[in-house]
């Protein structure tokens, strides 16, 4: 799909704005706004089926979405599959556990993207909040691969900001020793989230994830900005999970000092950051592109390059001092 628009739908259950699967998804320069679902996904449903498979959003806009679970994206593949999320905007978005972006399974990738104002958490990565329902919901048995309960995803995020969620900015589904010896009833005593339908035998309900990030600002979330372990360089995470390890670069328990959500275009909003904020001018001083640019389109080094998905366009003007020469007195 590209070059269109998906708004103001209403779904009974399922998906308010779009459902699709494949082995090769690409959505690109759409916006999904305005859909509702009474079921769990407010925004894109997205599922891809191979090892091998795809999925592509990008140059689009999801935006105020509201849904029982999950306002904006959510995504699951079998393992190996890849969800790259480039150069959009998740925003706005409200659902009572994930506002943003929930992957459940397989890889992700978030490049140059802004995932801001949310309510609930802005990426969330891991089973529960909605799988189950949403297999039993959707029509077709291709909305339902066979996917492991215990998983290893590898998630990297870069050039991105991830802000003001009303809970976690980055966060994942923790294993809370749910076993298929526990009865349906104990069940929602080990995960209010995941049904017991989920549980094969013998298995518990746990992910292993990897997480990188790079140039990544992080801040202003209401819960932990990245709220497990994750290798950073480069990027600035005001509130940390003690597990982060801080990279090259780094900075942690530091306020940027963030601008409000500021709308570009139809497909674009982004976080500014100020001129001398600690996101400004703080990113590696030898990097090069690709990105070449911000999430706008603009040059993506002014300076040195910026934390996050926006570059301030005003360069640093250093003062010539010019010498007085006093003529020497000769009277």
């Amino acid at each position: 799909m590209t070059n269109s628009s998906v708004t103001e739908n209403h779904a009974s259950s399922s998906s308010g704005g779009l459902a699709v699967a494949g082995n090769s998804v690409v959505v690109d320069s759409v916006v999904v706004t305005g859909n509702s679902s009474d079921g769990s996904v407010g925004g894109i449903y997205v599922a891809t089926l191979n090892e091998d498979s795809s999925a592509i959003i990008s140059n689009s806009r999801v935006s105020n979405n509201v849904a029982s679970d999950i306002g904006g994206i959510f995504s699951i593949s079998s393992p190996g599959g890849t969800l790259t999320i480039s150069r959009t905007t998740v925003t706005e978005n409200v659902g009572e556990n994930v506002g943003g972006l929930n992957r459940v399974s397989g890889n992700l990738n978030i490049e140059s993207s802004t995932i801001s104002g949310n309510t609930g958490a802005g990426v969330y990565v891991g089973y529960g909040l909605g799988f189950v329902s949403l297999s039993a919901s959707l029509p077709g048995s291709t909305f339902q691969p066979a996917v492991p309960l215990d998983d290893f995803s590898e998630v990297a995020v870069s050039h991105s900001t991830i802000s003001g969620n009303s809970l976690e900015g980055i966060t994942k589904y923790e294993n809370v020793g749910c076993t298929s010896t526990e009865s349906e009833a104990s069940l929602s005593v080990c995960s209010t989230s995941l049904d017991s339908s989920a549980l094969s035998p013998a298995a518990s309900a746990q992910i292993s994830v990897t997480l990188t990030l790079d140039h990544v600002l992080a801040a202003d979330n209401g819960l932990e900005d990245i709220a497990f372990a994750a290798q950073a360089s480069w990027s600035l995470i005001e509130k940390a999970d003690a597990a982060v390890v801080a990279g090259p670069g780094t900075q942690i328990g530091v306020d940027p000092g963030l601008l409000p959500l500021s709308r570009i275009s139809d497909t674009v909003s982004v976080v500014p950051i100020a001129f001398g904020s600690a996101a400004w001018n703080a990113g590696s001083p030898l990097f090069v592109s690709p990105p070449a640019t911000d999430q706008r389109g603009l040059p993506r080094i002014v300076d040195i390059v910026d934390i996050g998905a926006y570059e301030v366009q005003e360069a640093l003007v250093v003062p010539v001092v010019v010498p007085v020469v006093i003529p020497a007195f000769t009277g």
